[in-house]
């Protein structure tokens, strides 16, 4: 485990670098104290429910099940939208978390804040879900004005500050106050933007893999590849080279079941955006776990709010070429390898970028 959760993306045998939207990477486990919440997110909501659970399973299943109780509660509450029946859900699951707490940690583990969590469902049907009233909002004001400054000088970084806050400030009245053309009004929103919109641009060639199948769906028309979309603000690339850090995504198939693909192509054809997916075969990640682990635990609530959570062969090289729509696409994946196997987990939760 100290292997997989201390070095992750600089060990050989990881999917490339971390997805775009997870500005602050996850540091080394001797560093934990050192981690920002971002970083307890992903650890909490990614390498826990597969990972640390993988590696505990057999030796301490009951700590595997806590902590993947944990976990997939933390996945029901950090929905923007939450539904009644999610509520409840999200309630039994912490209330048997709650229960094993003592048993599986010790004495010690009864904490004010483990007995605070119990009431956070109920929170949530008064105050509504805590994404809605986080306070990201007021720590990122730090960052912004942060990257106003250039001077180590304190009297000129105050200058600064404040010349440039006013200028940004100025530069949102007039877009509120006056009309402004689409295509620059475009440029503005997108002037902060790290990276090219639509990657690189090139022409379909007649010996790709994926030409019969791009025709048929564009007709005669000029096709453009290009290797970049975002998506709901969300960054996908074509999968490169053994890279899949924003190459693997969750889409809605034609049965309007959850589908995982690998991008292989994004083409661009009168107007119109469609993307070639390699289907990759799944596996549910609760069938991968010994049974007797949930043994007394609420299994039927377990298996709902993991639902999204899967296992693929490593390396994912092999499934059904199809093509989809942008629409399609529900969510970003991430790898997370452990053995012989990649763990899928939904970055459906938020980042620092959406």
């Amino acid at each position: 485990m100290e292997y997989e959760l201390a070095h992750g993306p600089e060990s050989s045998n990881w999917p490339g670098p971390w997805p775009y939207e997870c500005d602050r990477k996850l540091r080394v486990l001797t560093d934990f104290k050192r981690w920002k919440a971002s970083e307890w997110s992903i650890f909490i909501t990614a390498m826990t429910p597969t990972v640390v659970v993988a590696v505990l399973k057999n030796t301490h299943p009951q700590q595997a099940l806590s902590m993947l109780m944990f976990s997939a509660f933390v996945h029901l509450i950090s929905s923007p939208f939450i539904p009644e029946e999610n509520i409840a859900i999200a309630q039994t699951i912490i209330n048997y978390w709650r229960k094993i707490r003592t048993q599986t940690w010790g004495e010690y583990s009864r904490t004010i804040k483990s007995h605070e969590v119990l009431h956070i469902p109920h929170k949530i049907t008064v105050n509504g879900p805590p994404r809605a009233y986080s306070g990201f909002s007021g720590e990122n004001i730090v960052g912004v004005l942060g990257r106003l400054i250039t001077s180590k000088s304190k009297k000129n970084a105050a200058t600064q500050m404040r010349d440039r806050y006013s200028i940004d400030h100025k530069l949102q009245v007039f877009q509120f106050d006056y009309e402004i053309d689409p295509k620059v009004e475009k440029v503005m929103q997108s002037r902060n933007r790290r990276v090219k919109e639509r990657g690189f641009e090139s022409t379909l060639s007649i010996d790709d893999e994926y030409f019969r199948m791009i025709k048929a769906r564009c007709g005669d028309g000029n096709v453009t590849l290009q290797s970049r979309m975002f998506v709901k603000n969300v960054r996908y690339d074509v999968y490169d080279d053994g890279n899949y850090s924003n190459s693997v995504l969750y889409y809605k198939d034609n049965f309007d079941g959850i589908s995982i693909g690998l991008l292989k192509r994004i083409s661009v054809c009168a107007g119109e955006t469609v993307m070639c997916v390699l289907k990759l075969r799944k596996m549910l990640m609760m069938n991968s776990l010994p049974k007797e682990m949930f043994t007394g635990a609420p299994l039927a609530e377990l298996k709902y709010a993991l639902r999204c959570f899967f296992v693929i062969k490593n390396p994912c090289t092999e499934g059904e070429r199809i093509v989809i729509k942008p629409e399609q696409i529900l969510f970003k994946g991430l790898l997370v390898p452990y053995d012989t196997v990649f763990h899928v987990v939904p970055l459906d939760l938020s980042f620092e970028h959406n």
